[in-house]
């Protein structure tokens, strides 16, 4: 269901309205309306509006329209909940991949430089970006003495849509990015990460021989 209503001009005729007053007003047809002038009201009280020409009961409230979102708030709630609940599952083997993937003197440098990397990329920019799509989903903009001030009205639908859409797309390229380095470093460096394993284990048995060695050496035993 749109938003707003497209009005006829015969609704209207005879009234001059004046667009740069916005004073939203909720009709018993389900629509919103710019203002009572817009919807030709000529009746009110203190909060309701009478003999409305553009609306068939002739009846109209202040403010907007409740766009029935209560049945799917809940449905939302549940999916942010449990999405917020797996992003934090990742945060520590997140970590300890990254700490694990360098020399144990670079792990100092690593962390500092993934905290450097997530700001300049994430943190920074993020509100400037979200901040642009929020702006882009406005309808009517607050004009003062020419210059753009704050928005009045969005448009609810693409204003979830882009920002889910957003969220979803750069979510799915994070998942994307991380699960190609899990295989990477799961798969491609194992040989290895054995081969240093079995590096060490040599070098112990050496050292176990050469000091079993030392202690049956029939010289240093006299």
């Amino acid at each position: 269901m749109p938003l707003y209503r497209q009005i006829q001009s015969h609704c209207v005729d005879g009234c001059t309205c004046d667009d740069e007053q916005y004073f939203p007003i909720c009709g018993d047809d389900g629509r919103s309306y710019f203002s009572p002038c817009h919807a030709g009201c000529t009746g009110k009280s203190l909060t309701d509006f009478f003999n409305c020409t553009c609306i068939p009961s002739g009846h109209a409230e202040s403010g907007l329209c409740d766009q029935g979102c209560n049945g799917k708030l809940y449905a939302y709630a549940v999916f942010t909940f449990v999405g917020k609940l797996f992003t934090a599952f990742k945060i520590v083997p997140t970590f300890i991949a990254q700490i694990r993937c360098v020399q144990e003197t670079d792990r100092a440098a690593s962390t500092a430089f993934a905290s450097f990397v997530t700001s300049a990329l994430g943190w920074m920019p993020g509100p400037i970006i979200f901040g642009a799509i929020i702006d882009d989903t406005c309808l009517l903009w607050k004009y003062t003495c020419g210059e753009r001030q704050s928005c009045r009205l969005y448009d609810l639908a693409y204003f979830r849509n882009a920002i889910l859409g957003y969220s979803v797309i750069t979510s799915a390229l994070a998942t994307l990015i991380l699960s190609s380095l899990f295989f990477y470093f799961r798969y491609k460096n194992t040989t290895e990460w054995q081969q240093g394993a079995q590096k060490e284990d040599l070098a112990a048995n050496v050292e176990l021989i050469v000091n079993t060695d030392n202690a049956n050496d029939p010289i240093k035993e006299r």
